[in-house]
This record gives structure tokens, C-alpha cells and sequence, in this order.
């Protein structure tokens, strides 16, 4: 009877083992994907940046050079102006953040320990910069992107509270 019992739990053990082993590779192909998609996210917003900046000294330019006639101040201090509104919005650092986040992301997936905790602080750390990204880039396509970046970290985030 404790035999007959014991081998009952060993086989109960055995397939709850192999279920969440494969439950563990879905997921892991799930998660892969959405980081795969986050990347494509950033390379399309990092595309951008070259047209978002020639539009925003457009925009600028339109609008402040029919000003400078009117100014009593010096315009080579207003062109200084301009080049550090620009500098302001420059998104660059973040992109190299965030595709440092994906990267220690992805290496953290072939990992056999437990890493619940460090895709937590990742995804932390990864919102941040597509919240900064959209907070300093006045371009619609980028926005749009940023939307779908935030999205996907968001279903990374609900993946990952399946792991923590």
C-alpha cells in the first residue's frame, strides 16, 4: 500500500515536472517574440530620428524666424536657443538604454535559475526609457510607436508575474 502510494505521487510528480517544463518553453518562445517585437519597435524609432529632427528645425525655424526681426536680442542667443531645444529632445541615449535592456533581457531567457525578479527590475527599467522617448520626441510616428512599445512591455510584464 505505501509502495502503490509512492509510486502514485513519484508519477504525479513526473508529469507536473514535464508540464511545467513545457508550459516554461511556451512561455519562454512567448517571451522571446515580444522582445523580438520590442526590438523592431526601437529600430523603426531609432529610423525616425533623422526625419523628426529635420522636421522639428522646420517647425522651429518657421516659427521663430519671422520673429527675429522684431527681437531686441541677440539672434545668434535665439539660434543658441533652438540648438538646445533640439539637444533636449535627441533620444538617442535611451534607444542604447533600451537595447541594452532587450539584450540583458534575452540572456536572462537561456538561464536555467530563477529570474523572475530581474525581468521585473528589466521591464522597469525598459518603461522608463519608452516613457522618456515619448515624453521628449514631437513626432507623431514616433508617439505612435511608443504606444506600441508600451503595450508590449506591458504583456512582458503580465508574462513575467506567471514566473516571479
Amino acid at each position: 500500500e505505501v509502495s502503490a502510494s509512492k509510486k502514485a505521487l513519484q508519477r504525479a510528480l513526473t508529469a507536473l515536472t514535464r508540464q511545467r517544463r513545457r508550459a516554461g518553453k511556451f512561455l519562454q518562445r512567448d517571451l522571446r517574440g515580444r522582445i523580438s517585437t520590442l526590438e523592431k519597435l526601437r529600430r523603426n524609432v531609432q529610423r525616425r530620428i533623422g526625419p523628426s529632427r529635420q522636421l522639428m528645425r522646420k517647425k522651429l525655424a518657421d516659427r521663430i524666424m519671422p520673429l527675429l526681426p522684431h527681437l531686441e536680442t541677440d539672434r545668434s542667443r535665439v539660434l543658441q536657443e533652438v540648438a538646445s531645444l533640439v539637444q533636449k529632445s535627441d533620444i538617442t541615449e535611451e534607444l542604447v538604454r533600451l537595447q541594452s535592456h532587450l539584450h540583458a533581457f534575452a540572456d536572462l531567457l537561456r538561464l536555467e535559475e530563477s529570474v523572475g525578479k530581474r525581468m521585473d527590475f528589466l521591464l522597469q527599467e525598459m518603461q522608463r526609457e519608452v516613457n522618456t522617448i515619448g515624453a521628449k520626441a514631437d513626432d507623431a510616428p514616433i508617439r505612435h510607436l511608443v504606444v506600441q512599445a508600451k503595450e508590449e512591455v506591458e504583456k512582458i510584464r503580465e508574462q513575467v508575474q506567471n514566473i516571479a
